[in-house]
């Protein structure tokens, strides 16, 4: 048991790193989405940004460790099903 939550907490840091070291983080449902396309989308942006998918209980573990306010609020939209997207790009 002790190795699955060592598991989860390494989870837990490297995604408080990618936000902490990105400009932009989007959450994006991908619930009902083919995996074929999926990895579509992953191939057209890999120059752009890094694409991640946690459990969602990892997720929100994550924005609770974080200390900045807006990332705090995404935990209202962390939904089963979900990837991160992280980009240094200003997305405006």
């Amino acid at each position: 048991m002790a190795k699955k939550t060592n598991k989860k907490a390494k989870q837990v840091d490297e995604l408080v790193a990618f936000v902490k070291g990105n400009r932009s983080v989007i959450i994006a449902s991908i619930k009902n989405l083919p995996a074929a396309n999926f990895q579509e989308i992953r191939k057209k942006i890999r120059d752009k940004a890094t694409i991640k998918v946690y459990k969602k209980n990892i997720i929100l573990k994550a924005i609770e460790k974080i200390e900045k306010g807006f990332i705090k609020e995404m935990k209202n939209y962390v939904v089963e099903d979900s990837a991160l997207i992280f980009t240094k790009i200003d997305p405006f």
